[in-house]
């Protein structure tokens, strides 16, 4: 631990690098989707765009992502050097002081930026900052802990966005914002516990409870497999009654190829190289679905 707590790489770099280096440990694409949901929500709400509105509801959901994320690696490191993760604080580039500092500091530009919106706004932000934080390092155990409460918390963290998005752009929650919300944040409960399936042992030394750690990865492959087969479904059933047509086929494609990797997983066990491959997916579902829908929705300005 010695080589994260006592790092002096990062303070013999410029700013530049040392910004580049909050950044990766930020996760950009993370950043990235965040917004996305935001935006998707404002296109789906019934006010014409504002752009100064959705400017400073974007940085909002950009520093608070940024935080949370932040707040997370800093109570991460000692799994992530366990499970080899090549992030700037794992490796030594940062120190947690810097990383706790710099998550303080997005927050506060979060909550700044989401106040200028409104106390709708302000709530919502406010809201997700918390639940990043009880995530992370909640008392009397952080969310992450165990399986159940990361999973709540991650289901309602991809909700909130939408509705920020709708609410700031016009001051209301659109039905389509609600239900392109709900969609998403049960997608995200099915699959998101993927993430754990490559961090077994780190999870594991550190009293982590996660799906495949209490499970055993084959079967908590096997079981979110299943449970994206009938999501998948579901989707097919009734998905083009609350959300576009194309978000619904991208979708539907996803989470399909979703528990297809999740079976193969299932079969072999930690004899595949794949197992970071569900979690890839699902990344890149949410980022073509969500793409589809904004299309959509743009469209019909």
């Amino acid at each position: 631990m010695s080589v994260v707590t006592t790092a002096t790489a990062s303070r013999r770099r410029g700013w530049a690098a040392l910004l580049k280096s909050f950044l990766l440990e930020a996760r950009p694409i993370v950043l990235v989707l965040f917004v996305m949901r935001f935006m998707v929500g404002a296109l789906e709400s019934t006010g014409a765009m504002s752009v100064s509105r959705l400017s400073l509801g974007a940085l909002a959901w950009t520093f608070v992502t940024a935080g949370i994320y932040l707040t997370n690696a800093s109570s991460d490191v000692e799994a992530d050097v366990i499970n080899r993760k090549n992030r700037p604080l794992a490796n030594g580039q940062l120190t947690t002081r810097e990383v706790n500092a710099a998550a303080l500091v997005s927050f506060g530009v979060s909550v700044t930026c989401a106040a200028s919106l409104g106390a709708g706004s302000l709530a919502i932000v406010s809201l997700m900052a918390i639940l990043g934080t009880y995530y992370s390092v909640g008392w009397p155990r952080p969310g992450k802990a165990h399986y159940a409460t990361a999973a709540a918390t991650i289901t309602v963290g991809i909700f909130l966005p939408y509705v920020a998005g709708s609410l700031a752009n016009s001051g209301s929650i659109s039905s389509p914002s609600l239900w392109t919300g709900i969609v998403f944040a049960i997608w995200a409960a099915i699959a998101g516990m993927s993430k754990d399936f490559a961090d077994v042992e780190g999870d594991r030394s550190t009293g982590r409870r996660t799906l495949p750690v209490s499970l055993g990865l084959r079967s908590s492959a096997f079981a979110t497999g299943g449970l994206a087969g009938v999501f998948a479904i579901l989707l097919l059933a009734i998905g083009n009654r609350v959300v576009p047509t194309d978000g619904t086929v991208v979708l539907v494609a996803g989470v399909c190829a979703f528990a297809a990797a999740c079976a193969v997983i299932g079969a072999r066990g930690r004899q595949t190289q794949a197992v970071g491959l569900p979690y890839r997916i699902f990344v890149l579902t949410q980022i073509t679905a969500n793409t589809a829908i904004a299309v959509v929705a743009i469209g019909s300005y």
